[in-house]
C-alpha cells in the first residue's frame, strides 16, 4: 500500500488524509522535521499560501519539497498548494518554481463564492476561493479546463489542481486516484 505525505502545517490537510484513506492509501502528516524517504507522494492542501510559504520557508521545508521532486514520485498541489509549487510571485509569496504555470490568486471569488462547477469534460470540481492557472509553460499537460481555462494541469511528476479533490467522490475519477495510482 502506498504512503502519501500531506502537508500539514495550516490548511485542509485533513481532508486530504480522510481521502487518501477512502481511496485506500496510507497517509503520514507533513512538518518541518518529517523524513521524505518512505514517501511514495506528496500533497501540498489548500489552505492560505502566505502562511504556507512563510512556514516552509522558515523551516526548510521547501528544499525538502524540492528534492523529493528530483525522485520522480508525484507531488500533488491543490488550490494554495498549486501556488506553492507555481513559479507565482508576490510580496508574500514566491512560488517553489517546481511547475511551469503562473497563477492569479482568488480568481474564483471569495470563500461565499464557492461552488460544484462541472469541468469541460464533465468531471466535478469543487472551487473554493480558487486560483487561476493564467499561463501555461510548452512542457506543462492540460488535463481538465473550465470554460476552457486550465484547473488541472503536470508537468512530469508535480501535477496542480486549482479545485479541491478531496471533497469529491472517492472513485478512479477522483484526481488523487489518478496521479497515486
Amino acid at each position: 500500500m502506498k504512503t502519501i505525505g500531506v502537508f500539514f502545517y495550516q490548511g485542509a490537510g485533513h481532508l486530504h488524509v480522510q481521502a487518501l484513506q477512502k481511496l485506500g492509501y496510507l497517509s503520514l502528516k507533513i512538518f518541518a522535521n518529517t523524513d521524505f524517504s518512505a514517501l511514495d507522494g506528496v500533497i501540498l492542501p489548500g489552505g492560505e499560501s502566505s502562511v504556507q510559504y512563510d512556514y516552509c520557508i522558515n523551516n526548510n521545508l521547501d528544499k525538502k519539497i524540492k528534492e523529493f521532486a528530483l525522485s520522480k514520485k508525484p507531488i500533488l498541489g491543490t488550490c494554495a498548494g498549486a501556488i506553492l509549487l507555481s513559479k507565482y510571485k508576490s510580496s508574500q509569496v514566491n512560488g517553489l518554481g517546481l511547475i511551469d504555470i503562473n497563477i492569479q490568486r482568488n480568481y474564483y471569488g471569495r470563500q461565499i463564492n464557492s461552488k460544484i462547477e462541472r469541468t469541460d469534460s464533465d468531471n466535478k470540481a469543487f472551487m473554493i476561493r480558487a486560483p487561476s492557472i493564467t499561463e501555461c509553460g510548452k512542457k506543462v499537460k492540460i488535463l481538465d479546463t473550465l470554460n476552457d481555462n486550465p484547473i488541472f494541469v503536470k508537468q512530469d511528476n508535480i501535477y496542480c489542481t486549482i479545485f479541491h479533490p478531496e471533497l469529491l467522490t472517492f472513485d478512479s475519477k477522483n484526481p488523487i486516484k489518478q496521479i497515486f495510482k
